[in-house]
């Protein structure tokens, strides 16, 4: 068997290509292949170019990395292996090689992915230390950006998706969900285009040729019509059954009795119901969860290492919409603040004092959500790791006890709904695990890990979040909806999490309105409602 050859290939970004390409950028390329190539591992290789990149000026990474519309620099990066081990930072400021961090985080932690302020420190306590990457052309065109739209005239790059920024300059509300919006490339003083009276319907689909006359297509059987729809992306214009699904965690079971937690559950269902469309339908009942001290979320949201909470939360629509947030600190809704992400701003996740500090600004007061309970147990904790005990809560944790001297000292809820109109969101929102470093995001706020959604089907996840990320569990689940029901698709997944030792609960909704809920773990308790 011959051996395998060294192989590397590079990337410096997609985009426009600009008039004038700037030079030395393919040379600095070339260069960065040339020392990848000098690494035993692959590991090494990756690291190593990426490296070289982040020291060169051409690229946004780094060295050169854009700057935030307050002038600071906010860098991400990650390393994922062949063997599923994987390390990532998001948001980390002041630090000249994002990509080693991400690398220690994979080394060095038993997380995957740190964000923030978080993220800052443990780069400090690993030994990374202080750089500015902010360059003189970087500072120079964020100037001339921030000159743009005080003079409210606005760079390409920065126009909105569904005419949020013309809605902004006119001084109306950003629209809610529901409720359409014009698109990019539509202009809000032209008549919209008139809907077909019947048959199927798709969001800017064309209309057969038998609609547009007027008169009625052939008619065909409703099994192949509904072929038809399912290939098409289409959607019946008939009535749906509202239907929600809550789940309050998973793992081993609790010590007291479970019966408090399922009235809770059941009357986060019933108060869900009460919404009109799907997101306000999941948005109602996560509130009711979060609200109450029982749940890791918001309110009884567990301690991270330094005794704060840290809250994370992702809402996503059937029709790709999506808004997160991660390490958000004292908030009473995270959901909500994760629902005016989606609908506010042109992004999907904010994180660290970001996250926090655009919950002030869309009306979030500050809320502590420590409880007595938890702030109780935290201190037991902190006496285990200091005594070298351990127990249930540390039993993802191999590299804890490093930490806690170098620093000093699973109940996630989720809702799956699906309207009268056939439309249909997944939420999720989670304190995260005992004890973790400050800065750690799990799989709740990570489209596709704990939350996803499609047009055949939303699911929300709870578990081991580092392991449900790694296996990108949520996006294997609504991939299996194309073929089959919802509840097989849950257990086909809960199957498969089981075979890769990850314990897990998972619900969801396809796009015939189907619920469905499974689990690897030992234990999960629901709620569902359901009315015409």
């Amino acid at each position: 068997m011959p051996t395998p050859r060294k192989t590397l290939l590079v990337h410096g970004g997609c985009g426009r290509k600009p008039k004038v390409l700037p030079e030395g950028r393919d040379e600095a390329l070339a260069r960065a292949v040339e020392a990848g190539l000098k690494g035993r591992s692959a590991l090494d290789i990756v690291e190593r170019a990426v490296r070289y990149l982040e020291d060169s000026h051409f690229f946004n990474a780094g060295t050169g990395s854009v700057l935030t519309i307050d002038g600071r620099v906010e860098m991400d990066a990650a390393v994922m292996t062949g063997d599923f081990q994987a390390g990532a930072v998001g948001g980390v400021e002041g630090v000249q090689h994002p990509v080693s961090v991400a690398r220690a985080v994979m080394e060095q932690t038993d997380h995957h992915f740190l964000v923030g302020e978080g993220a800052t420190r443990f780069a400090r306590l690993a030994k990374f230390p202080a750089y500015d990457p902010r360059t003189p052309a970087r500072r120079k065109r964020w100037k001339q950006l921030v000159a743009e739209l005080r003079a409210d005239r606005r760079d390409l790059r920065l126009r909105t998706r569904r005419g949020l920024g013309d809605r902004a300059r006119r001084g109306n509300p950003a629209p809610r969900a529901g409720e359409g919006g014009v698109r990019p490339h539509e202009d809000a003083s032209l008549p919209r285009r008139p809907q077909p009276r019947g048959g199927l319907r798709a969001a800017g689909g064309r209309r057969s040729r038998a609609d547009r006359r007027g008169r009625p297509g052939p008619r065909r059987g409703g099994v192949q019509r509904r072929v038809d729809a399912h290939r098409a992306g289409l959607r019946m214009t008939r009535r749906f059954t509202k239907s929600l699904i809550a789940h309050g965690g998973a793992g081993r079971g609790p010590h007291g009795p479970t019966g408090e937690r399922q009235q809770v559950l059941d009357r986060a269902a019933v108060a869900g119901m009460r919404g009109r469309s799907a997101v306000d339908m999941v948005e109602r009942a996560i509130h009711v969860l979060e609200d109450h001290p029982i749940f890791d979320a918001a309110t009884g949201a567990v301690l991270t290492l330094d005794g704060e909470c840290e809250l994370d939360a992702c809402l996503m629509t059937h029709d790709g919409k999506i808004g997160a947030v991660a390490g958000l600190r004292r908030t009473q809704h995270p959901i909500s603040v994760a629902r005016a992400v989606m609908e506010q701003t042109d992004h999907h996740l904010l994180v660290g004092k970001g996250a926090t500090r655009f919950a002030r600004l869309t009306g979030h007061p500050d809320h502590d959500p420590r409880t007595p309970e938890r702030i109780a147990w935290w201190n037991k904790l902190k006496e285990d790791l200091r005594c070298g005990r351990t127990g249930p809560d540390f039993r993802f944790w191999k590299r804890m006890a490093k930490w806690r001297k170098a620093y000093g000292l699973f109940d996630t809820v989720g809702a799956c709904a699906i309207d009268a109109k056939g439309h249909f969101a997944a939420a999720t929102s989670t304190g995260g695990i005992w004890m973790k470093l400050p800065g750690r995001v799990g799989d709740s706020p990570i489209p596709g890990a704990g939350t996803c959604a499609n047009r055949f089907g939303g699911i929300s996840m709870t578990g081991h979040g580092e392991a449900v990320m790694r296996y990108c569990l949520g996006r294997y689940a609504v991939d299996l909806m194309k073929k089959l029901p919802c509840q097989a698709a849950l257990d086909e997944t809960a199957k498969h999490a089981k075979s890769h030792g990850v314990e897990c609960g998972i619900i969801g909704v396809d796009a015939r309105g189907r619920l469905g809920a499974a689990k690897s773990a030992e234990w999960m308790q629901i709620g569902k409602a359901e009315c015409e």
